[in-house]
């Protein structure tokens, strides 16, 4: 998977996700890579067969990373 990041119109952070149709991603963010401590930002990402474009809540300025996972 690869997630790729830029801002989106209003400056806020814009996360775009190939996805495969069916398949359930679940976004997480921590303030660290070295974490064992991934917060799920959103566990209901369903892919479409089609890059889709995801704006992460701006409520946790401690959030600066992102990662993706196929939910099993």
């Amino acid at each position: 998977l690869l997630l790729e990041a830029g801002r989106g119109q209003a400056g806020n952070v814009l996360l775009r996700l190939p996805t495969v149709a069916g398949k359930q991603y679940v976004l997480e963010a921590s303030g660290s890579l070295n974490s064992n401590d991934w917060a799920v930002i959103n566990a209901n990402v369903v892919g479409t067969g089609e890059t889709i474009d995801i704006v992460p809540p701006t409520g946790n300025a401690d959030y600066e990373f992102f990662r993706v996972r196929i939910a099993e």
